[in-house]
């Protein structure tokens, strides 16, 4: 997603005077062999294959009280110093208190640009360093 928000941010605006960067994200798999000091598995837990051929075992997509992870996928990102905002969400909330409209711009021109089709959103970050943009599609192409 981080890709195709910079492609369309290349297409915005190709020479402006500030640039937007979208940082780059990383995803961590944590298993049982990696971490010893795990227990073992809860009693009927199966392995299980996930997304691109991933096993788990245990899985569970809540870390709740008494929940202890087998495995998991974990996104990352690098810690971003200063005032972090939350310009849009993808659910429909747009920060109008903020002096700065580049964002709402940035997002409104991705669905003019895709006919209608893409839309990038949850746009956040530290000034021009921007992370974790998601994507609305009419074809359902980024999960």
């Amino acid at each position: 997603m981080r890709h195709t928000s910079k492609m369309f941010y290349c297409r915005w605006s190709p020479d402006p005077p500030k640039r937007i960067k979208f940082i780059h994200a990383h995803l961590i798999e944590v298993r049982p062999e990696d971490n010893p000091d795990l227990p073992p598995p809860p009693p009927g837990a199966t392995d299980v294959e996930g997304d691109k051929g991933a096993v788990t075992r245990g899985r569970s997509s809540s870390f709740g009280e008494g929940v202890t992870p087998m495995t998991g996928m974990f996104a990352v990102e690098r810690f971003i110093e200063g005032q972090y905002l939350k310009h849009n969400n993808n659910s429909g909330f747009i920060e109008n208190d903020q002096h700065r409209m580049t964002p709402q711009a940035f997002s409104h021109f991705t669905h003019t640009a895709s006919s209608g089709g893409e839309m990038v959103v949850d746009v956040q970050g530290v000034g021009d360093l921007w992370t974790d943009p998601q994507i609305h599609s009419d074809k359902l192409r980024y999960g």
